[in-house]
């Protein structure tokens, strides 16, 4: 799907994409039937190789940084896209 979108996200401002995606990723999240198919869509099980850090299991080592969702507004998103774990929040002191 990413090589589908990439060259329209890439003519665009970076924070104008950044918001257009989050924007559609939480029209997603919200609505249940475009949520499970975009979780069954995105469902590979062959990239689960489970981790253990500090104590901590993941489901894989791939993990989203802090600063790509600052407000968790879309936490649920993140599983279904295959990512291990995530980071809400940002680490910088001022937007």
């Amino acid at each position: 799907m990413y090589q589908l979108i990439k060259p329209f996200l890439f003519c665009l401002e970076a924070e104008r994409a950044h918001e257009l995606t989050l924007g559609i990723l939480g029209i997603i999240q919200k609505n249940p039937a475009l949520f499970k198919m975009f979780q069954i869509i995105n469902n590979n099980e062959k990239w689960n190789k489970p981790k253990i850090v500090a104590g901590l299991n993941f489901k894989n080592p791939v993990c989203l940084a802090a600063g790509l969702d600052k407000n968790a507004l879309l936490a649920d998103i993140w599983a279904a896209l295959g990512f291990g774990g995530a980071e809400f929040g940002t680490v910088t002191p001022l937007p």
